[in-house]
């Protein structure tokens, strides 16, 4: 199963980077919107300096990826900061990266309670 995933990763996966302090690694994955019905993704919200970025976005990365909270994947002329970061298992083998992330840029409202 982790070889049938990796190859589907690396044949149909769109190229990215993951920048982890100093160090950039690439590699291809998947990038998505989370279609959730949370608050963070029903409105649009604006700041002084224009529109806020919608809600959050789901990544599928390769196992082997070293990626920690914080992170920054860059995806063409966009960064997106890692909130949220787990190994998928199978068994006992690690079949994919998970990380739920926020487009950086505009306000942040991760933490915010109404």
């Amino acid at each position: 199963m982790v070889y049938t995933i990796e190859k589907i990763l690396k044949r149909y996966g769109t190229g990215m980077i993951l920048k982890h302090g100093q160090r950039e690694e690439s590699f291809r994955g998947f990038l998505q919107p989370s279609r959730s019905k949370s608050l963070q993704n029903l409105g649009k919200e604006f700041s002084p300096l224009g529109r806020i970025p919608d809600g959050m976005y789901v990544l599928l990365a390769p196992e082997d990826m070293e990626a920690e909270c914080g992170d920054t994947v860059v995806l063409a002329d966009k960064s997106y900061e890692l909130r949220r970061v787990e190994k998928v298992i199978y068994g006992n083998k690690n079949l994919y990266t998970w990380a739920l992330c926020r487009e950086k840029g505009g306000e942040d409202t991760w933490a915010m309670q109404s």
